[in-house]
């Protein structure tokens, strides 16, 4: 005998196995993709802190560098500013030195110069006339404000040596003009 049913067999439904397979494939595929990056950036860290070790005298070095460089850099610039603020001494020193009238008996005793207070100078001459010539002679240069006679003393009697304390006033500005044009 022949059974027949007539009743529809139930179909299994395999799409959950099949999305529960996918899902487990694929949660398997990430996480070996995960672990084989992991490792990968393990090594590079690794790799990229030897480098930054081995880097670090050459850094340490660049920055010393860094530091003198500024240093200079710093110096220069203060060397720079104190050379437009530096007084010509030497140049006061030459021009009043070639204005002192040329003698055997002549003796400069005292040459005192700063910016506050100006130009102190302590000659011995000869007459009385070198005395006027030389405060004539100050007022004359360029820089020169003021000549101020301080004292006048006779040292010798019979050679009439007189000892001369003159008070130079100086103008910074009138100066640096005039050492600016040399």
């Amino acid at each position: 005998m022949i059974e027949i049913n007539f009743f529809e067999r139930e179909k299994k439904n395999y799409s959950p196995l099949i999305l529960v397979a996918i899902f487990l494939v694929g949660l398997l595929v990430v996480s070996a993709y995960v672990m084989l990056m992991n490792t990968s950036l393990e090594n590079q860290l690794r790799d990229n802190l030897t480098k930054i070790s081995e880097q670090q005298p050459r850094v340490n070095e660049l920055k010393q560098i860094q530091v003198f460089s500024d240093q200079v850099r710093e110096l220069s610039h203060q060397l720079e500013l104190l050379d437009g603020s530096q007084y010509p001494t030497p140049l006061v020193y030459e021009t009043v030195y070639e204005l002192l009238p040329q003698s055997d008996a002549l003796y400069l005793h005292d040459y005192t110069f700063s910016i506050e207070e100006g130009l102190k100078l302590s000659v011995q001459l000869v007459h009385l006339d070198q005395v006027i010539d030389l405060q004539r002679s100050l007022l004359d240069l360029a820089f020169v404000t003021d000549v101020v006679l301080e004292t006048v003393d006779l040292v010798s009697q019979d050679e009439q040596h007189y000892l001369v304390n003159i008070q130079v006033e100086i103008d910074r500005d009138l100066l640096s003009e005039v050492t600016q044009d040399d």
